[in-house]
C-alpha cells in the first residue's frame, strides 16, 4: 500500500510542494520537471526550515535546468561512491577478500573519477568510453603495458603448471 501525504504546502506558484508522509517524521519536497517528479528529503522536522531547504533545492534545480543539465540522471561520482560502499560491505562481510574493497576504491578514485567526475551516468556512452581508453593508453608509462602483459602471461603459466603437476 502506498504511503499517504498527510500535509502539503505549495510554494513558488504551486510548482514546489513541501509535504509530510504518514510514515515519516521529516518533511519532503518535490517538483515536477521534465515530465517526472523530482523528490528529496529536507531532513527537517520543522516546517520553516524545511521550506527554506526546499526553496534552495528548487532554485538549484531551476539553475541546472537552465544550464541544460539532465535533472533526473545520477552523477557518476554518486554511483561510484555507492559502488565503493557496496564493495567495502562485501569485504567486511568476508564475501570478498579484505583487500578487494581497498583495491576497488583505489581504482575508482584514482582512475575513473579523473575522467568521469561531473558527468551524468546517462551521458557516458561509447564515445566517452573510447576517449577514456585513449586517455589511459596516453597516461600509461612506456613499457608498463608490456610488463603487465608479461606478468599476466607468467601468472597464467604458473597456474597452468600447477594444474599439470596434480
Amino acid at each position: 500500500m502506498a504511503n499517504k501525504i498527510i500535509e502539503i504546502h505549495k510554494l513558488r506558484d504551486k510548482r514546489l510542494h513541501v509535504f509530510k508522509r504518514d510514515d515519516c517524521r521529516v518533511w519532503m519536497c518535490r517538483v515536477y520537471v521534465n515530465g517526472k517528479y523530482k523528490v528529496s528529503s529536507t531532513k527537517e522536522e520543522n516546517l520553516s526550515r524545511a521550506r527554506a531547504f526546499a526553496e534552495e533545492w528548487f532554485d538549484d534545480i531551476k539553475y541546472r535546468k537552465r544550464r541544460g543539465e539532465n535533472i533526473h540522471d545520477a552523477m557518476f561520482e554518486d554511483v561510484a561512491q555507492s559502488a565503493i560502499e557496496r564493495q567495502n560491505q562485501l569485504s567486511a562481510s568476508k564475501e570478498r577478500n579484505s583487500r578487494h574493497g581497498e583495491e576497488f576504491e583505489k581504482k575508482v578514485t584514482g582512475i575513473l573519477l579523473k575522467q568521469f567526475k561531473g558527468i551524468p551516468i546517462g551521458q557516458i556512452g561509447v564515445q566517452k568510453l573510447d576517449d577514456f581508453k585513449a586517455w589511459r593508453f596516453a597516461e600509461a608509462k612506456p613499457g608498463a603495458l608490456l610488463k603487465q602483459r608479461r606478468r599476466r602471461r607468467q601468472s597464467a603459466h604458473r597456474q597452468f603448471t600447477k594444474i599439470l603437476s596434480f
